[in-house]
């Protein structure tokens, strides 16, 4: 029997501020992590697209443990004291890079680590306790839609071994 594909998620995660002063979008990712635990269960790990990530071929940050990268410049001290200090996840970026390759894709593994505020913002108001594995995936946006969708096609079995893919970014991006 085949084991359910999770569904993806993605989330505009807007200016680095909503970590502080969340408004709506931070308390529905309050919500969202409980009601995606109810309907779901505890992912196994996320697999983390964020518009911040970008490369020339796509490169799995395979550390062992990441922390929240400051990629942004002149806001209030508080933003820059919050922390995201996730687990990485090497075993299933090995997974990845051989899913992608696969599928005739080039793929990198780095074992630098790091969450831009892309993917750190949403999870951690989403999944707070920092203890879920994230596997970032910086991405190639100069590749044509069709390549990209190879890419998401070639990933996807991961929604089956308990993997949540989210993509995080906004209409700026």
């Amino acid at each position: 029997m085949d084991t359910p594909s999770l569904p993806t998620l993605f989330t505009s995660h807007g200016s680095p501020m909503t970590a502080l002063d969340s408004g709506a979008a931070g308390a529905f990712w309050q919500q969202l992590g409980p009601a995606w635990q109810r309907a779901f269960g505890t992912p196994r790990a996320v697999l983390a697209v964020s518009a911040h990530s970008l490369t020339r071929q796509p490169v799995l940050l395979a550390a062992e443990r990441h922390q929240a990268v400051y990629d942004f410049y002149g806001f209030p001290d508080a933003l820059y004291e919050l922390r995201y200090d996730a687990p990485g996840a090497p075993e299933l970026a090995r997974h990845g890079a051989d899913l992608l390759r696969l599928a005739g894709l080039e793929a990198h593994l780095s074992d630098e680590g790091g969450l831009d505020h892309g993917i750190w913002t949403p999870l951690r108001s989403m999944f707070p306790q920092a203890d879920i594995p994230v596997l970032p995936l910086a991405w190639p946006p100069d590749w044509a839609p069709q390549r990209l969708f190879e890419l998401g096609r070639a990933l996807a079995p991961l929604t089956r071994e308990g993997v949540l893919v989210m993509g995080s970014g906004a209409i700026t991006h």
